[in-house]
């Protein structure tokens, strides 16, 4: 693993350390918890916000195939994904969030999705919410942005 600065360009040396992306995943967590304990939303752009880290910077930190790819960033942002899940999903059973608007996000963000089921006699269809874990893993790997990014529609 590359030590010190991460990237060189015309301005020099990138101020991304490993020792401060470490200390950014630390931050985020914190945050995620903070925000959970007050029952805040957690979303990712108030992170970026408050910290003053541009989101692009984020997601290069978290790409396999970026010279700023941190593995201890990627392990705290799914992390950090799971408290953002869990509370949009609780949010939205005790009504701080818009049920419909929850399920949208959930399926954008975390690869929730309608499953149809069919009983055999009776041809009854019925939809049920499923997290389908290997693919939404899949899907983020792929495109880090889908990590950071929560869509209301």
């Amino acid at each position: 693993m590359k030590t010190g600065h991460l990237k060189t360009g015309p301005k020099g040396p990138s101020k991304y350390t490993p020792a401060k992306i470490e200390t950014i995943a630390q931050d985020l967590l914190e945050y995620a918890q903070e925000k959970r304990e007050n029952k805040e939303p957690i979303f990712i752009q108030g992170f970026c916000v408050e910290k003053n880290i541009p989101r692009s910077t984020l997601t290069a930190m978290v790409d396999k195939t970026s010279i700023m790819f941190r593995p201890e960033l990627l392990a705290a942002l799914s992390k950090f994904k799971d408290f953002q899940e869990f509370d949009i999903a609780e949010g939205a059973l005790q009504n701080r969030y818009d049920p419909g608007f929850a399920f949208r996000t959930l399926k954008n963000v975390s690869g929730w999705r309608d499953e149809t089921h069919i009983k055999s006699e009776h041809i009854e269809r019925k939809v049920v919410l499923v997290r389908h874990e290997k693919a939404a893993l899949e899907d983020a790997s792929r495109d880090s942005n889908k990590i950071l990014t929560v869509s209301a529609g």
